[in-house]
């Protein structure tokens, strides 16, 4: 497989009625984890650790610009209900996972910028995975 970079990237999330939107260009920054909880298992014998993988989970934390158009990012989020189709496309690579909105936090700057931030998290017990 090739390096990769985001540029053309694209981001679809579901809003509060299920359907599917594409905000990548409110993205001002993207931030995403698939990890795995382990468990020290290393018994006395050993020199080193031993580890079980367990759960895996996911998050994603999303800075956006404050849009109200229709179907843009203030139309996403401003119901932070139901769970969510995260969507992201990267060079052909998808990653997708069904998450809920933990958060919501808005913010305005001294040169009067107004930005979202989002949190999810991995709601529906479903492996995240890349295809």
């Amino acid at each position: 497989m090739a390096k990769l970079s985001a540029l053309g990237a694209t981001l679809g999330i579901d809003d509060s009625g299920g359907d599917l939107r594409q905000i990548q260009n409110d993205v001002t920054a993207l931030t995403f984890n698939t990890d795995r909880g382990s468990v020290d298992v290393t018994g006395i014998d050993k020199s080193a650790v031993e580890r079980l993988s367990l759960r895996a989970d996911g998050t994603v934390s999303i800075t956006l610009e404050f849009n109200t158009a229709s179907d843009r990012s203030f139309d996403v989020f401003k119901d932070t209900s139901g769970t969510r189709t995260f969507t992201l496309i990267v060079q052909s690579q998808t990653l997708s996972m069904e998450m809920g909105v933990d958060s919501v936090g808005w913010a305005v700057g001294a040169d009067g910028r107004f930005q979202m931030t989002v949190g999810m998290s991995l709601k529906n017990g479903t492996v995240p995975v890349w295809s």
